[in-house]
């Protein structure tokens, strides 16, 4: 019964990968997403300082167009959030 059910699955017309290729695949990108997530885990702050560094560098680039463009105000008090 099993054995029917894997070859009428592995010749189904809406497969275009065998079998092999589709797991090969499947194996493939479980294994990207365990990676991606775990590099994304790590590059988060740990100290108070790191997490200061880009809310300083933010404030300065901001502070540094509105002196280029002092117009940015307006449009920033008009903004939601």
């Amino acid at each position: 019964m099993i054995t029917r059910l894997a070859r009428a699955f592995s010749q189904c017309r809406r497969c275009y990968l065998p079998i092999n290729t589709r797991h090969t695949t499947a194996v493939l990108c479980c294994a990207l997403d365990v990676s991606l997530l775990a590099t994304g885990c790590t590059t988060t702050p740990k100290t108070a300082g790191e997490k200061a560094v880009p809310k300083v560098e933010g404030n300065a680039a901001l502070a540094s167009c509105k002196a280029k463009d002092p117009s940015l105000q307006q449009l920033l008090d008009k903004a939601v959030g």
